[in-house]
């Protein structure tokens, strides 16, 4: 009655957020949220205010900002400032991070997003990696909002396995190297 509808769908891990969505509703703003996270009750309408302002960028809740070595190679994953003051965009240097919120604008992304053996075989674990390599692709900028960051709490009972927790044993360093 309220215009929700829930697919089943293949685990395809975290890219099941938004892969499906991004097939099935191709001209459609994509709003990604974690399943595990308490959100306030101000968060979806930022998130649509942003995209109103400005609907060429994809706008996250949460980012970090790639930093490169005197070669102007990638620093380490764990090297990238999270949430850096001021730095909120438009660039191509802020990595939008999904656990917090990130609304993707229709076709900000490339085609390429939905090879689904491409991105299980290079990066299965992390789809914020995968997304961000698709929207450079396609020459979309991310861009952070302009809020005074709050932590949103994490469901209790959730954290005993997270993605978090095993991608910073280095395996976003991989995922990084093989998809860039």
């Amino acid at each position: 009655k309220r215009g929700l509808t829930i697919k089943f769908c293949k685990n395809i891990g975290a890219y099941k957020k938004i892969i499906y969505s991004l097939r099935d509703y191709p001209h459609d703003i994509i709003i990604t949220a974690d399943d595990d996270v308490l959100y306030p009750a101000y968060w979806l309408k930022k998130l649509r205010e942003a995209y109103q302002k400005e609907p060429r960028f994809i706008h996250c809740w949460s980012a970090r900002l790639i930093t490169q070595n005197e070669k102007g190679m990638m620093k380490p994953y764990g090297d990238w400032k999270w949430n850096p003051p001021k730095a909120y965009g438009p660039s191509n240097f802020l990595f939008p991070i999904g656990e917090r919120g990130v609304l993707f604008p229709p076709h900000s992304l490339s085609e390429e997003v939905l090879k689904e053996t491409v991105f299980m075989r290079l990066c299965p674990f992390n789809d914020d990696i995968w997304l961000k390599a698709m929207a450079l692709l396609n020459h979309t900028k991310a861009k952070r909002l302009e809020w005074d960051f709050k932590n949103f709490p994490t469901i209790s009972g959730t954290q005993q396995v997270s993605l978090w927790a095993l991608n910073q044993l280095g395996r976003n360093d991989r995922c990084i190297e093989a998809v860039f």
